[in-house]
């Protein structure tokens, strides 16, 4: 008695074979993308920040006259930690490189007078 494979499952097996090698040849930059993908980003307000320079989006958000409850929201929204008088700040564990960001404003009656918020580098791979 002789055994019959389908032509379907041919293909099948061989398609498996392809992909198992594929994985095999590139599992290292595989595990980086995800890695990459699932990494810590920036708050999108400071996407224009470059190192060590103050974010000019962030100033322009929360500018003289601003109430500072609405800066206290988006710190609490955006995982600032240790946030006391006029200061916040948080690590962002990123892919290449963890960034540190520095958020600072002085503030009267509630009424935000001067803010800014400074990104650096805290380490790369």
């Amino acid at each position: 008695m002789k055994l019959r494979i389908s032509s379907r499952t041919k293909w099948f097996v061989l398609g498996a074979l392809a992909l198992s090698l594929s994985v095999a040849l590139t599992w290292q930059n595989i595990i980086f993308g995800i890695a990459f993908a699932l990494a810590d980003k920036r708050p999108g307000l400071l996407t224009d920040a470059r190192w060590g320079n103050p974010s000019l989006a962030f100033e322009q958000r929360f500018k003289e006259g601003t109430p500072e409850a609405e800066l206290l929201k988006w710190l609490d929204d955006n995982a600032f930690e240790d946030i006391r008088e006029g200061r916040a700040s948080r690590t962002i564990d990123g892919l290449p490189c963890q960034e540190q960001v520095e958020v600072q404003w002085s503030a009267f009656n509630g009424i935000i007078s001067e803010s800014s918020a400074v990104v650096s580098e805290a380490g790369c791979l």
